[in-house]
């Protein structure tokens, strides 16, 4: 099998130990905001599936990844 991939946008929201200002959930929406407008796409109708990860260890909070597909847009 012959998979190709490509990265075409990226976007954050910024790294700080404690952010009592705005939830976890709100900086992921914010990442996600900049990721598609940094690639010019449309989440709504651009985009096909999320796929997303992560390790509930270093999160804090099990079964994190299950906490991100909202944010995204993938609803």
């Amino acid at each position: 099998m012959n998979y190709r991939v490509a990265v075409v946008g990226i976007g954050w929201y910024g790294f700080r130990p404690v952010t009592p200002d705005v939830s976890y959930k709100e900086m992921v929406y914010q990442a996600a905001v900049r990721a598609y407008a940094d690639a010019g796409v449309d989440p709504r109708k651009d985009i096909e599936s999320f796929v997303t990860v992560a390790e509930d260890f270093h999160e804090g909070t099990s079964i994190f990844d299950e906490y991100t597909p909202d944010q995204l847009g993938a609803l």
